[in-house]
């Protein structure tokens, strides 16, 4: 994002795509903006799909190819409803480790 164009001329570009879908989705956004938003837009998606599932903004991306018209990052992230995945509050569990202790009083130091 901060380089332009260094996606495009990037070595590995192929591996930037996890799916078909992906690449049908790059393909869609070149046809419909200039290479180089298209390449934001890609980058943007392909940062959501790192951040949140992969498998729900895949399933997100096909439901927008289906329909046929012009998608941005932004409909990928309506789509998916910005869900929120918050790390539950767990409290620290006690552990007994008397039976492993067990085991090594019972072993001969040579």
């Amino acid at each position: 994002m901060k380089k332009p164009g260094a996606f495009e001329n990037y070595k590995y570009k192929e591996e930037l795509f996890p799916t078909i879908t992906f690449r049908k989705s790059f393909d869609a956004l070149i046809k419909w903006n200039s290479p180089l938003n298209a390449n934001k837009e890609y980058l943007r998606i392909l940062h959501l799909a790192a951040t949140t599932m992969e498998s729900e903004v895949e399933v997100a991306l096909e439901l927008l190819l289906e329909n046929g018209t012009m998608f941005s990052s932004g409909h990928v992230k309506d789509l998916l409803g910005a869900k929120n995945h918050s790390i539950p509050k767990m409290k620290p569990q006690k552990v007994n480790l008397s039976s492993y202790d067990i085991l090594l009083e019972n072993k001969e130091i040579e």
